[in-house]
């Protein structure tokens, strides 16, 4: 199996959970901000920065494909802006 054929596998047993993942990173959905803080205590401050330092080794010229959910990204910018 290839590294293509492995990611896309698992993306497709992520299924439906992708979307609480998002929350959860993006700090966006109730279900996403209560794992956040029950089982890491993170607030969304503590999670934005949290995000940020993830991000941080990402150049700012880069401009590939990422495999960082693209709500996730978004998110980390807009905040930034704030």
């Amino acid at each position: 199996m290839t590294r293509k054929e492995q990611i896309k596998s698992a993306y497709k047993l992520t299924g439906s959970n992708a979307s609480f993942y998002d929350g959860m990173m993006t700090y966006s959905t109730l279900p996403g901000k209560a794992i956040c803080r029950m089982v890491w205590n993170m607030d969304g401050e503590r999670n934005l920065r949290y995000v940020e330092q993830a991000l941080s080794g990402v150049p700012e010229d880069f401009s590939g494909k990422s495999v960082i959910p693209s709500s996730a990204a978004l998110t980390c910018s807009e905040r930034s802006l704030i």
